[in-house]
């Protein structure tokens, strides 16, 4: 088993568990978009994991049968009420979470969760660097030529990561993360640069009506 793989394997089965990644802001709703600006980890006792993505990336990760986007959606949605009546609990919003990955690795087969160990680090640390933000991945639509680009790039950059020293990473990681966003940008074609950047674009405030 080579390096690479050995990277992604065990950063997969971390992040399937829920294990967090650098702590950002508050992510959104489980199964919805998240907010622009906000990260997928960390934020008031959240983990970074499956409960946390649309259905839409989950589906393009491992395809979902009909069966299992609706038993996820239900673990997801189960979610948010969950979170929000533990008013910011830190603890029980972390267990809940954590219980929620559980909860949706069980709806998938052996092969899935086998996928899903592969590519959760991946969609995770694009979604952190704000290279492509979860909300906006399946619409980017990445070739398979384009996902080994960007494993072995994402494979790079967790270990660049590790090795830094805790007291310097609230420092150093943004800047890794910046290096590893702009890479991922050379491999993108401008189409799909252009609907990114659509998702980034702000949205007109709607019109209030005429008296």
């Amino acid at each position: 088993m080579n390096s690479l793989k050995r990277i992604t394997l065990a950063l997969g089965a971390l992040l399937v568990l829920g294990v967090p990644i650098l702590a950002q802001a508050p992510p959104a709703a489980p199964g919805q978009t998240p907010a622009k600006g906000a990260g997928n980890g960390g934020g008031q006792g959240r983990r970074a994991g499956a409960s946390t993505l649309p259905i839409s990336v989950l589906n393009m990760m491992v395809t979902l049968k009909d069966e299992q986007k609706t038993k996820v959606t239900a673990i997801q949605d189960k979610l948010k009420t969950d979170v929000e009546a533990a008013a910011g609990d830190r603890m029980k919003i972390r267990e809940l979470n954590t219980a929620a990955n559980d909860d949706i690795k069980a709806v998938l087969t052996p092969e899935q969760q086998k996928l899903m160990a592969e590519k959760l680090p991946i969609v995770m640390l694009l979604n952190q660097s704000k290279a492509i933000r979860s909300g906006v991945l399946a619409d980017v639509k990445l070739t398979s030529e384009q996902m080994d680009k960007i494993k072995t790039a994402a494979a790079a950059t967790q270990e660049k990561m590790k090795a830094v020293a805790q007291a310097d990473r609230r420092t150093k990681n943004p800047e890794i993360l910046a290096d590893f966003k702009t890479e991922v940008e050379g491999f993108l074609t401008a189409e799909q640069k252009e609907t990114i950047s659509k998702y980034h674009a702000p949205k007109a405030a709607p019109k209030k009506p005429t008296v």
